[in-house]
């Protein structure tokens, strides 16, 4: 099995959480996505592992695991592909209805005011979001709407002290600040693992301890998703052709650059090129 995923209702017992839900995908998987604008509805998503492209009112965001997204009633959003890579991820449309809570509607206001639509929280929100999945599937209708707006009252909460909290990217180390910093400025070379220690100063095996406990994740995958978002960038804003792409970003050939993309992505460069959503400009 691919993909797993529930999606749960409020109906009319709890109408300020009409649609909540989780997938976990083992590969990149086509979700059938469609873009999406609800008039009167909030989207909250966590992305718990893997990195999901979202683009929403001409802008495109990475959200990363560990990461929290926001919409706002009436904005148009989507998925910049139907292809959503292998990891785990939460979602919630939020109403605000006649009868729903004050520190509910209060909560909202203060992420209206938020600058930022996608940040870090501060906390694991995992147990948060099961804990909102069982209330959702309370027979206890009382019980059920009562703990259902509390739990996502917590996790707004949580999401509003994130958001509120500068933008100061993550707290790394003066040797991994270097390695990235390189490769930030070099974003189509393609980099070895060994460049990367060399530039944060570190021996090899120290150099992979240090990224992978600091960064989440491993020399080499970072550089290969580092150079797949990359490429994916270059097909949804740009004509180039797929070779001259392949070619800018140091792969040895445009078949090789088709593999690697299609192995993390779930889709050749040409397909995804077709079904990504440009956003408006």
């Amino acid at each position: 099995m691919t993909a797993r995923h529930q999606i749960l209702t409020g109906g009319a017992d709890l109408p300020e959480l009409p649609s909540v839900g989780w997938c976990r995908l083992r590969q990149a998987t086509d979700l059938d996505l469609v873009p999406k604008c609800p008039p009167h509805a909030w989207e909250f998503w966590w992305i718990r592992r893997g990195c999901v492209d979202w683009w929403v009112e001409g802008e495109v965001h990475e959200v990363r695991g560990g990461w929290f997204y926001l919409t706002r009633p009436g904005e148009e959003h989507g998925a910049c592909s139907a292809h959503i890579e292998p990891g785990e991820l939460f979602w919630a449309q939020l109403r605000i209805v006649k009868n729903t809570p004050l520190e509910l509607t209060k909560l909202v206001l203060g992420l209206e005011e938020l600058q930022r639509r996608t940040f870090p929280l501060l906390h694991d929100a995992t147990a948060m979001w099961w804990r909102l999945i069982a209330e959702m599937t309370s027979t206890e209708d009382t019980v059920r709407r009562i703990g259902a707006i509390a739990t996502m009252q917590l996790h707004l909460v949580e999401a509003l002290r994130s958001g509120m909290v500068p933008d100061q990217g993550p707290v790394l180390s003066p040797a991994i600040a270097r390695a990235i910093a390189f490769a930030e400025a070099n974003p189509d070379l393609p980099i070895p693992v060994g460049r990367l220690a060399q530039e944060s100063g570190l021996g090899p095996s120290r150099f992979k301890e240090c990224f992978a406990r600091e960064v989440g994740d491993t020399p080499a995958d970072w550089i290969r998703r580092r150079r797949i978002a990359r490429a994916k960038r270059l097909l949804m804003t740009t004509d180039l052709p797929v070779t001259a792409i392949a070619t800018r970003l140091g792969f040895p050939t445009s078949q090789y650059f088709a593999t690697a993309f299609t192995r993390l992505t779930g889709m050749t460069p040409t397909i995804f090129r077709t079904e990504a959503v440009r956003p408006r400009a």
